[in-house]
């Protein structure tokens, strides 16, 4: 018995990733979650340079420690603020990271038990396996 490996092309195929996409789509609420914590966070990194600007000209150049305390607790704020986003935000993308894959395991393990058995005479199981496994990880990468 002779078995060749298929070969596939590397050009970016749009079709294929519009036919992955519905299986993102059980993750709305996750990638909603998740667009809305990267702009928050975006928006949070682009006040830390003016935080930094107020320190140098009220504090350095204007010589006042005057409300200093106050500068360092909301400047602490924010940033244990930023990291409570920043843990939400990768729990969100690992749970979308998991779940589409494992969906997608599932319902290859469903079409390959629905195939008749003639195929797995022509088609070795350890290729099979070796196949789904591998593409489903290059998925999730």
């Amino acid at each position: 018995m002779r078995f060749d490996e298929l070969e596939y092309s590397k050009h970016f195929n749009f079709s294929l990733w519009k036919k992955l996409l519905k299986y993102v789509f059980p993750y709305k609420k996750n990638l909603i979650i998740l667009f809305l914590l990267m702009a928050f966070i975006g928006g949070i990194d682009a006040v830390f340079p003016l935080f930094t600007k107020y320190a140098v000209d009220k504090f350095v150049v204007g010589k006042s420690v005057d409300r200093f305390w106050l500068f360092c607790v909301i400047l602490t704020a924010v940033g244990v603020i930023q990291a409570v986003n920043v843990r939400i935000m990768i729990l969100q993308a690992g749970k979308i990271e998991a779940g589409v894959p494992y969906d997608i395991r599932k319902i290859a393990f469903k079409r390959l038990q629905e195939l008749p058995l003639e195929y797995y005479d022509h088609t070795p199981t350890g290729w099979i396996m070796s196949r789904m496994t591998s593409d489903i990880r290059r998925l999730g990468l």
